[in-house]
């Protein structure tokens, strides 16, 4: 699976407080990863999906820490 495809559908999953920190965590905007999650934005920069993809794996982790698991 692409890296787009993957980052695409660990948006999906997330809550506005986890995209909210990955904003945080990422340096990229709510905005701008609103706009990815929605599909506005079909065509992101590579600068953007490393930011994320390294940005999504810390909150994920993160979320797994406080939830217990």
């Amino acid at each position: 699976m692409e890296i787009l495809a993957k980052i695409t559908k660990a948006l999906a999953a997330m809550s506005s407080a986890e995209v909210m920190a990955l904003a945080l965590k990422s340096g990229v905007s709510y905005f701008t990863i609103q706009k990815i999650r929605s599909g506005e934005t079909k065509n992101p920069t590579i600068n953007t999906c490393e930011a994320l993809h390294k940005a999504i794996r810390a909150v994920l982790k993160e979320g797994i820490r406080r939830n217990g698991a």
